[in-house]
């Protein structure tokens, strides 16, 4: 409707929320299809503060299906072109370090956990804060040793622990519940 009314940046808008809909219930091939035509929207219309934010969360969905490389190619994209004040930032550094553990590149994975860490606690966000020690603590699993974060040593555990009481205390149910099948696929991996 919004297409047929002369509304792009609405129907870019929709388009990507429909991919992130789809993202978070793990529908990862339907979820790239509409970020891709959220992001063809905005480039068509001019919008490059939306491209950047559909293309952040196509690559999201790309890290999702499995397309990590492309991911870190997308994701690359996105840091060279915002600030780091960008309010997507934390995020997108998250799916950075979420790519870089699928290609098994855990220094890199390793930096970028802690990027999207700095960046959410300066924004204050309860998930973007939540998601990053999520991702450190996953970082900690596979390298097989303590992250550091803010000066100090954290493991595994930490990680999750935080990153758990921080989704338990907003009511973040299913974020809560994925940081808990973090932590049980790391103590089947020890």
């Amino acid at each position: 409707m919004c297409q047929q009314h002369g509304l792009p940046r609405e129907a870019g808008t929709l388009t990507n929320a429909l991919g992130e809909l789809a993202r978070q219930e793990g529908d990862f091939a339907r979820a790239v299809t509409l970020y891709k035509e959220a992001l063809t929207i905005a480039t068509e219309v001019g919008l490059p503060s939306d491209r950047l934010l559909f293309l952040s969360n196509l690559a999201g969905a790309q890290v999702g299906a499995g397309d990590y490389e492309t991911a870190v190619i997308n994701l690359q994209s996105v840091i060279n072109e915002m600030e780091a004040t960008w309010f997507n930032m934390p995020e997108t550094y998250r799916f950075l370090a979420e790519a870089f553990l699928g290609l098994n590149q855990l220094d890199d994975a390793l930096n970028a956990g802690q990027t999207s860490l700095r960046l959410a606690l300066a924004t204050g966000s309860p998930d973007l804060i939540g998601y990053a020690w999520q991702v450190l603590g996953r970082v900690a699993v596979r390298s097989g040793k303590p992250v550091v974060a803010g000066g100090q040593l954290y493991d595994a555990t930490a990680c999750f622990d935080k990153s758990a009481a921080i989704f338990q205390e907003a009511g973040m149910e299913s974020d809560y519940a994925w940081t808990q099948h973090y932590r049980a696929q790391g103590k089947s991996l020890s």
